[in-house]
């Protein structure tokens, strides 16, 4: 169980055997990041977390939902408002991706569920964006200016963008629990935070 203040993880996620989820979570005061194993089931991986943890809430770096002209609502099938406002990638592109993030929400129903944009907080948070390239290797210049706002320490330094991303998403829940966070696009089919 983690503390009250702190009870939701962040989660970069990626394909499911590549070895590129990763989940962040505070325990005794610190950041924890856990990074699936290539070759090893990463939904497995998750799964366990949420178990043995039990978050109130998950920030995810995944489409929770689908673009509303498939249920019905609307006329655009392959992106929702909130990809488009966030110029974020459609959830139809990302599809068996989309597909293991819904069917993870909908196994833990228990758990509030939020899809966290760590790009669009890099262009909200001043200092960040100079040092957010990820087309080169993760910089120690990068590390730092996120660490310079995250609310407690660091167990070990991101090694990659993967954890670096998950990082993002534990601080869009950490906005999102004190009433900052930006909520982008229309309720009824699917909000993106920032």
């Amino acid at each position: 169980m983690l503390l009250e203040e702190y009870n939701f993880l962040g989660v970069d996620y990626g394909s499911k055997l590549a070895g590129t989820t990763v989940a962040v979570f505070v325990q005794n005061g610190q950041f924890n990041i856990i990074q699936s194993l290539k070759k090893k089931n990463a939904d497995m991986m998750l799964s366990g977390l949420l178990e043995e943890y039990a978050p109130q809430d998950l920030f995810i770096d995944a489409p929770l939902s689908l673009p509303g002209a498939l249920v019905g609502r609307g006329e655009d099938y392959f992106y929702r408002k909130a990809d488009r406002l966030c110029k974020a990638m459609s959830p139809m592109f990302l599809g068996a991706m989309t597909a293991r993030a819904i069917k993870l929400k909908d196994s833990f129903s228990s758990i509030g569920f939020y899809e966290a944009y760590p790009a669009g907080l890099v262009r909200e948070i001043p200092g960040l964006q100079a040092y957010y390239d990820k087309k080169k290797s993760i910089r120690k210049a990068a590390v730092d200016a996120l660490e310079q706002i995250l609310p407690a320490e660091l167990n070990k330094k991101p090694e990659n963008w993967h954890q670096y991303d998950a990082l993002l998403c534990w601080m869009v829940g950490y906005r999102f629990k004190k009433g900052e966070a930006l909520a982008v696009g229309d309720a009824q089919e699917g909000l993106i935070y920032i």
